[in-house]
Order: C-alpha cells, then structure tokens, then sequence
C-alpha cells in the first residue's frame, strides 16, 4: 500500500512540472502527506506487536523533510511518541526517554502531548526517579483537564 501511494505522490510531482510540485504543492508538503500514510501503517504494525517493523516506518517517516508547520510538527511529534512507545515496548529505555523528549518538544495536540509526559512518567518510574515520574504524571493530568479528557 506504502509503495503505490509512493508512486501516486512521486507521479504526481512529476506532473506538476519540471519545479516537481502538484497543485503548488511543495516536495516538504508531499512529505507530510507521505508520511501520514506511513505513521497509519506504523501504528497498524505496532498494535499487530511488529515491533522491528513499526520502527522502520517511523524511521522513515521522520528522515523526510518537513516545513515548519503546526500539522507538520505535530505530526513529527506523534512520530516520535510511537517510536518511544515502541522502544519502550522493546526495553530499549533511554532510546523511548530520547524520543518521548521529542514528542514533548514538538506535539501541539493535548492529547498526543500528555501520551508524551505519561511514557516519560513511566520511563522515570522504572529509571528509579519517583519524583520525576510523579511530576511527569501530574503534568499529564493537567494537560487532559485543561482540554476537557
């Protein structure tokens, strides 16, 4: 499915013309495009427990370019949400704490954001940090009240 999406969108900009945009579409907002397919195929794998296979896609989705826009960083930020819950699935501890970092830098969404601030919580619980877990935990509540979750 990826792959003829690809070729949609790769054909798509060859039409466009020799700036290779479609419709003034730039190649950072085929990007994003491609990458939305990407991230529903990784999240498909992940809840499949294709771990290994998860993680690609989202290795993918997040060597693309992007522009510097809200959808654009919010969906880079849900990139690395699912990548750390990925990791942290895996073990792979300080690789999640990396990725869910990101997830907090760049998720706009109160929803994602919070998912961030709770995989952090629950990194911080099993790092030893009690502390850090019940603040990164509180920040979480906070956030679902304040958009009404």
């Amino acid at each position: 499915m990826i792959r003829l999406i690809t070729i949609l969108i790769t054909s798509a900009a060859i039409l466009g013309g020799p700036e290779g945009n479609f419709g003034g579409l730039s190649q950072q907002d085929l990007n994003v495009m491609k990458a939305e397919t990407i991230f529903q195929v990784a999240r498909q794998a992940k809840q499949a427990k294709k771990y290994d296979e998860a993680r690609d896609h989202l290795k993918k989705i997040l060597a693309l370019d992007f522009p510097q826009t809200a959808q654009a960083q919010n969906l880079l930020g849900g990139t690395h949400l699912l990548l750390g819950q990925v990791e942290y699935t895996q073990g792979n501890i300080h690789q999640a704490k990396v990725s869910a970092d990101q997830a907090v830098a760049l998720c706009r969404d109160g929803v994602m954001l919070s998912e961030a601030y709770k995989l952090l919580s629950r990194i911080a619980k099993d790092l030893g940090d009690g502390a850090g877990s019940e603040a990164h935990l509180k920040r979480a509540m906070e956030i679902l009240e304040k958009v009404g979750q």
